[in-house]
């Protein structure tokens, strides 16, 4: 068996102003849309899972498996 390190470590939660893609399973990886993150939803194990994201054409509520964040440097 291989040794899984998925759950073995914490990660970054995705905050509030992220920067995100929506993973969208009918569309190609070019036509993902681009948002932030406006808010969070603590389940009742107090993780986060689902977020409220802004984009070009509203809000929507995604799962964080469904959103990628993008990397941003701070200077």
């Amino acid at each position: 068996l291989q040794l899984r390190t998925k759950w073995r470590s914490s990660q970054d939660a995705l905050r509030v102003n992220t920067l995100v893609v929506i993973k969208e399973d009918n569309l190609p990886p070019l036509k993902w849309s681009l948002g932030r993150i406006v808010a969070v939803y603590p389940g009742k194990d107090g993780f986060s899972r689902v977020a409220d994201i802004k984009t070009s054409t509203g809000v929507v509520r995604r799962a964080f498996n469904r959103i990628c964040p993008l990397p941003v440097s701070s200077d």
